[in-house]
């Protein structure tokens, strides 16, 4: 389809669109305000980095296989660009969307928050036709949000396109189908040394907040508040509660909000924060804990002492003994002899719970029933 307008007189030339269709141009807008030869407009057509036109991906896409032989399917799926397809039967239709995916050359980026499992539901598709056409980290976080680019400080990769999983990536990784990332943003203290540069005097991390020498207090500049920042408590009981805090303010300020809102003394409690315990004079900033961090409480152990060290033993255990199953093990608690007399050679416990066929085990000097436990002791003299 072709929209042709022509402002001036043409008498150069014929005014078909011809040399359009041997360019394989199947849609195309244009207008003519000069009277120029044909062989000027070819070559504003095949002139590059001006040229008008632009190409897109094809793929032929042949259906109803199922009413040709095999020499005609094969002809037709070895044509270069070509998919064969039977929607009736349902044939090779999943071959027709792996080839859709490989001939756009789609990338499918999965999103991961701290501390929580991947949304596999929602991926970031990065196409060689969105954002600034990379396959970059920065391509992704731009597609999330222009705002995120500001606030960026590096990238926690998993998938086939890094070596270790995770590893720490910039805005430059090239990233591959399926990873999976997760942002991580600047603090208070990085942003404003990244818009400022590095500050002279001592500073508290998280704000602007200059530290007397000679005092060690921190004097808040007049005119401008110190910025909060909302955190996350996780209880002893497993509900999670939001505090907001100053971003200079230290771990016993938390401690203070918590006894607040869940009554748990300060003297009792134990924030634990990336793996560590964090001690009250401690600052968040210096601890690493950011916006919407989450703070696990824990209640002091009484009584707990050193882990006792396991005893390494150099002796063998001794080797229990197996009882072993002899078929018709009977037969030797009797003895026949020539004259086919048979001989009993072990005495049957004569109790009445045990009865013939229970046989008393016979020591150096004592009968013994393994059943009832009864016990005949042997004299020399009945020897």
């Amino acid at each position: 389809m072709f929209n042709v307008d022509i402002i001036v007189p043409l008498t150069q030339g014929p005014q078909d669109v011809s040399p359009l269709g041997s360019d394989l141009v199947q849609l195309s807008s244009f207008s003519r305000n000069e009277d120029a030869t044909i062989d000027d407009f070819i070559d504003v057509l095949e002139e590059t980095g001006t040229a008008p036109r632009q190409y897109c991906k094809c793929l032929y896409v042949y259906n109803k296989i199922d009413m040709l032989n095999i020499s005609q399917v094969e002809e037709l799926a070895r044509q270069p660009y070509s998919v064969v397809i039977s929607v009736s039967k349902g044939l090779n239709l999943d071959g027709l969307l792996e080839r859709i995916w490989q001939e756009l050359d789609l990338r499918r980026i999965y999103t991961k928050k701290k501390g929580l499992f991947p949304d596999f539901t929602e991926p970031i598709v990065l196409t060689c036709q969105r954002g600034n056409k990379t396959m970059s980290v920065e391509n992704a976080v731009g597609l999330l949000h222009k705002s995120l680019l500001d606030e960026f400080k590096s990238a926690l990769v998993w998938g086939s396109s890094v070596r270790a999983s995770p590893q720490v990536c910039g805005l430059k990784h090239e990233l591959q189908d399926e990873d999976v990332m997760q942002i991580t943003k600047l603090t208070a203290a990085e942003k404003q040394k990244k818009m400022h540069g590095k500050k002279t005097g001592t500073t508290l991390a998280g704000g602007n907040t200059q530290v007397d020498p000679s005092g060690k207090k921190a004097q808040i500049p007049s005119g401008r508040a110190v910025a909060a920042m909302r955190l996350f408590v996780r209880g002893i009981a497993g509900e999670t509660s939001a505090v907001e805090v100053a971003s200079a303010a230290s771990v016993a300020d938390v401690q203070l909000q918590i006894q607040e809102v869940q009554g748990v003394p300060c003297s009792e409690q134990r924030l634990i924060f990336g793996g560590r315990s964090l001690q009250s004079e401690e600052l968040l900033a210096a601890c690493g804990v950011e916006e919407e961090s989450t703070l696990f409480v824990n209640l002091d152990l009484e009584g707990g002492g050193k882990k006792r060290k396991k005893k390494t033993y150099t002796k063998p255990k001794k080797i229990k003994h197996k009882r072993k199953k002899v078929k018709l093990a009977v037969l030797k608690f009797y003895k026949v002899d020539s004259n086919d007399k048979v001989t009993r050679l072990r005495r049957e416990c004569p109790h009445e719970t045990c009865g013939p066929g229970v046989f008393m085990a016979m020591h150096f000097n004592r009968y013994y029933c393994g059943k009832c436990h009864l016990t005949y002791l042997i004299k020399k003299e009945d020897k």
